[in-house]
């Protein structure tokens, strides 16, 4: 009787856990959690604090604390599970494994890619020891080092690692398996990075083509792939065609995740930002301000994207030239940031950067310098001194100076940018084209300005006229 009654209770844990599941996946943060810690509480009852099944009850409580946003308390519970699964499974175990990525993708949200690319390789340490090079699980490992390696703008290597993903998962898998897809997409991104639209493209739609086929064309992961086809669009300029993918895939997320969901504010956000570049500012902001109401609602104001959304509204009132309005949601992003992220975050830096450009269009050119150098601090710490953003902040106090008539400071700031543009992005890119725009001017500035000035002999000789006098 005993035994089937500690069976029963066994199961208990395991239906909540569906349960719980479910409710995170549509974003009922609150209520899966409050299943989930029930969840341990029998766990640690009946098998005890150090058992496997506690251990993944801890990382499952860690998951949605990660999904809220709320990293420190997320790494506190995937911390304890791994301590368990250590001491009881092993260090060379697939459940410990499971852990070490846990980990690695806290610290990819915040931004700490050094901590996250270590916790990434121990993973993979295992996998490739346990499960061997060539396992489905080895291959998720490989994507998430390509994916770290993505967000450090090291594109070469992140290829080289999805590559390798793809390779596996088309061997062992087949070509119409959605975690085939998943590399598909993720090495459409390294494209769509790098500025190869066409590239990006051709990857994003092998992605469409299997998840229509293998998930249907009302599943979240099509939604995902009609969103990632709509982001090339928008960086091509075809708008028409941005946003008839955003809209396709927010009518997927209205549909079957609800009008209330993360996902569903992210392609009202995507909208939002076809319609900024397409001028249609108040458009743009309807669309940002229900993004950004669901946001609210959903996860609060102390969440990432939704720093993120107050982001977007302020460039929308910057493209107005509402610039004080700008400043205002400018502000609100970076105090969230700051709070949730810290102050040592990329995207911390991008808001100094918007700070900025804001100051810098307002003719405040000492503070948006203030601003642009707090932004390049960040970003040569995180991502080095040749990095695509670091080359943004390189460009944007260029800018600055330029506009401050210091010429000689401006050409030494944007010729730093103009190699990194160029080395990252391209001769072609509209990017390097505006860098070398600038450059130009500013060197048609310093000639102009020594063309106007007395030679040295000149002002020598009056000096020597005047002294005769």
């Amino acid at each position: 009787i005993n035994f089937l009654f500690l069976a029963d209770y066994e199961i208990i844990p395991k239906i909540m856990f569906k349960y719980a599941d479910f409710l995170d996946t549509y974003a009922h943060y609150d209520r899966a959690l409050k299943l989930y810690l029930e969840a341990l509480e029998i766990d640690e009852k009946v098998l005890g604090k150090e058992h496997p099944d506690t251990a993944i009850s801890y990382n499952n409580i860690g998951l949605v604390y990660d999904n809220q946003g709320e990293y420190d308390k997320g790494l506190e519970y995937h911390f304890k599970a791994l301590e368990i699964q250590e001491k009881v499974l092993g260090t060379e175990h697939p459940d410990t494994a499971t852990s070490y990525n846990n980990i690695g993708l806290v610290y990819k949200n915040q931004g700490k890619y050094g901590e996250a690319l270590e916790f990434y390789f121990k993973a993979l340490e295992i996998k490739e020891k346990v499960l061997g090079e060539k396992h489905p699980y080895t291959a998720i490992s490989y994507g998430n080092i390509g994916s770290i390696y993505n967000e450090q703008g090291e594109y070469n290597k992140a290829l080289k690692y999805h590559l390798k993903a793809l390779e596996i998962q088309e061997n062992i898998l087949g070509k119409e398996h959605p975690y085939t897809a998943i590399s598909y997409g993720n090495i459409g991104s390294i494209y769509n990075e790098q500025g190869k639209y066409n590239k990006a493209l051709e990857f994003y739609f092998k992605a469409l083509e299997i998840f229509e086929k293998v998930l249907g064309k009302d599943h979240p992961s099509t939604a995902t792939s009609y969103n990632n086809i709509g982001l090339v669009y928008y960086n091509q300029k075809e708008y028409d065609k941005a946003l008839e993918y955003h809209h396709k895939a927010l009518e997927i997320k209205e549909n079957v995740l609800g009008k209330e969901h993360p996902d569903t504010a992210s392609s009202y956000n995507n909208i939002g930002a076809v319609y900024d570049e397409q001028g249609e500012y108040n458009k743009a902001l309807e669309y940002y301000f229900k993004a950004l109401e669901i946001q609210e609602k959903v996860l609060g104001k102390e969440y990432p994207n939704t720093a993120t959304f107050y982001y977007n509204i302020g460039n929308t009132y910057g493209n107005l030239c509402e610039y004080n309005k700008s400043l205002e949601y400018y502000f609100k992003a970076l105090k969230v940031r700051e709070n949730v992220l810290g102050k040592e975050h990329p995207s911390t830096a991008t808001d100094y950067n918007n700070i900025g450009w804001t100051y810098n269009e307002i003719g405040e050119y000492n503070k948006a310098l203030e601003f642009h150098f707090k932004a390049l601090e960040i970003r040569i710490k995180i991502f080095g001194e040749e990095h695509i953003e670091t080359g943004i902040s390189y460009h944007h106090i260029g800018k600055a100076y330029k506009n401050l008539g210091e010429y000689n400071k401006a050409l030494e700031f944007l010729s730093k940018a103009l190699t990194i543009r160029e080395r990252v992005l391209g001769i072609e890119h509209t990017q390097t084209i505006a860098t070398k725009e600038m450059l130009e001017d500013v060197k048609g500035k310093l000639t102009e300005k020594c063309s106007n000035k007395p030679s040295s002999k000149f002002s020598i000789w009056n000096i020597f006229k005047r002294g005769k006098k």
